[in-house]
């Protein structure tokens, strides 16, 4: 027989002091085996942010439809500003009518026209077609034919303008060489 061990008030705080520690180290050590055991409130929480936003996708869902179809609308009313024609020669024929329509209102002649060559957009249905044009008249009749073809019913961009003095004596002529391009759909594809 084991003869007994006479505990005495400081073995007895030895004792517990250490038992207390090893289950500490035990909870330390197996703590998150032990809270797959049981389903915590991580949990809990978790799956409740899960459904919420669930929850909010439904609701918002009747704002993406909208979105969408406001974006259907804008997508509708720019295709309808696209250049005319079948073939890129004929959207650029386009450009020269315009062109020509907006230098006239000016009262200036264009000296000459250059089509240059088409370019796909990458990734998009859509045409590049650059127009380039060469007049000589007034500041005020440049600025106007500027302003015509900012304000164009087809979608008409500026890539080049160069504009250089005419003569001596800083008169009021300059001489303007400028880049437009328009857009039009690929033959065969809706655009978008």
């Amino acid at each position: 027989m084991i003869g007994q061990i006479k505990l005495t008030r400081e073995r007895k705080w030895i004792v517990g002091i250490g038992a207390v520690l090893l289950l500490a180290g035990l909870i330390y050590r197996f703590h998150p085996v032990l809270t797959g055991l049981w389903p915590g409130e991580e949990e809990a929480l978790i799956k409740a942010k899960k459904i919420a936003k669930y929850h909010e996708t439904i609701q918002n869902s009747g704002d993406l439809e909208g979105r969408l179809v406001s974006l259907t609308r804008t997508l509708e009313r720019f295709e309808s500003r696209l250049l005319a024609g079948d073939t890129a020669a004929l959207a650029a024929v386009d450009i020269q009518n315009i062109l020509g329509d907006i230098t006239g209102r000016a009262g200036v002649d264009i000296r000459t026209v250059r089509v240059l060559r088409p370019e796909e957009l990458k990734d998009r249905n859509y045409i590049r077609i650059p127009v380039q044009f060469l007049v000589t008249c007034s500041v005020r009749q440049l600025r106007d034919i500027l302003y015509g073809i900012e304000s164009s019913p087809r979608i008409l961009v500026f890539e080049r303008v160069q504009i250089s003095a005419v003569g001596r004596g800083g008169g009021d002529k300059v001489q303007a060489d400028i880049i437009v391009a328009g857009y039009m759909g690929k033959p065969g594809e809706k655009a978008g």
